[in-house]
Parts: C-alpha cells; sequence; structure tokens
C-alpha cells in the first residue's frame, strides 16, 4: 500500500470519525429537507423536460414510421407525466417499452436476483412505475397504450392499427 505520513493518518482517522458521527453523511451536513418546497417544484419542471433516453430507441422510431408513413401527426416525449415516448392530439399517450428495461422478461420468470443493480426489486419497482403511470395519466383524462419491444418488432403494422383504432375512437361523433 501507499506510505502515509503520522500527520496524513492523524487526519485521515478524524476525518472518518466526523464521517461516522454524521452517520455517514457529509455533502447535506447532516441537514434534513435542504431544499424548499419551491426549489423541489423547480427540479421537478427541469427534469419534466429532460428526454431520457435523450435519442429515440429503434422502437420508438419503428412507431413513428408507420404514423409518419399514414399521416398521423404526433409530437414525442412531451412534458408530462410519464414522458410518453409518442403523444397524438388531443390526448392519446403511447408508450413503447422495452422488454429488458421495463420488465417484461421478469414478469416471464427470469430471475434477476443475483444482478447487483439491475435485480428483481428494480423490476418490481420499473413495473409498479409504469402501473402508476398510466392509472394516474388515465385518471387525468388521457388515453394511455403501452406496447412492449417484442410486440412492435414482431408486427409494427398491428401495433399501428390498435393506435388507428384509438384515433377513431377518441374523436368526436360529428352531426
Amino acid at each position: 500500500g501507499k506510505k502515509m505520513s503520522e500527520e496524513s493518518r492523524q487526519k485521515n482517522s478524524e476525518s472518518k470519525k466526523k464521517w461516522f458521527a454524521n452517520g455517514g453523511v457529509t455533502w447535506n451536513k447532516g441537514k434534513v429537507g435542504i431544499y424548499s418546497e419551491k426549489t423541489i417544484e423547480l427540479i421537478r419542471q427541469a427534469r419534466l423536460h429532460q428526454v431520457i433516453p435523450s435519442k429515440d430507441t429503434k422502437i420508438e422510431k419503428i412507431l413513428q414510421n408507420k404514423l409518419q408513413k399514414n399521416g398521423i401527426k404526433f409530437e414525442k416525449h412531451i412534458p408530462i407525466l410519464g414522458q410518453p415516448d409518442i403523444f397524438i392530439e388531443p390526448n392519446i399517450c403511447i408508450f413503447a417499452d422495452g422488454d429488458y428495461w421495463h420488465g417484461w422478461l421478469y414478469l416471464q420468470g427470469e430471475d434477476f436476483s443475483k444482478q447487483k443493480k439491475f435485480n428483481n426489486n428494480y423490476f418490481e419497482n420499473k413495473i409498479r412505475r409504469d402501473v402508476i403511470v398510466t392509472e394516474r395519466l388515465r385518471e387525468e383524462g388521457y388515453t394511455v397504450q403501452r406496447f412492449w419491444e417484442h410486440e412492435i418488432k414482431k408486427d409494427p403494422e398491428e401495433c399501428l392499427q390498435k393506435i388507428i383504432k384509438i384515433i377513431k375512437e377518441s374523436k368526436p361523433a360529428e352531426l
């Protein structure tokens, strides 16, 4: 290992004592609630406008191309809850969920318990969040359609037809 002077060892020891005395927390000096409600709301609003991932995925592009070829106007990643991959006026939210990242493989019984970060708990939380986002959007009056990656890749035309059906059902009856 690296040789340290007695003075360096002493400083290091004092630093560790302070760190443990604060419960291992030093970034906010042990203060709870360091942000005001106004600041928290500003942070939420800023994050709402961030597109994650920053580029459209392959499956999003497949749906977008199908919609464009059929003359269906849409917006991408609008800043509402869940940030739908595709939004069609007046209130249609479409999500293209990756099989791995949104837990389809986990739902099919694949075990991720040996993984450090992307483990069973991660996928349970991800699935729960997707369900909550869908429910809340529907409560707010949006029509929500989710497609799994394997559905889009297997039959993009069927996905397009489902979207077209939703669009027709959402249009008010003409007099």
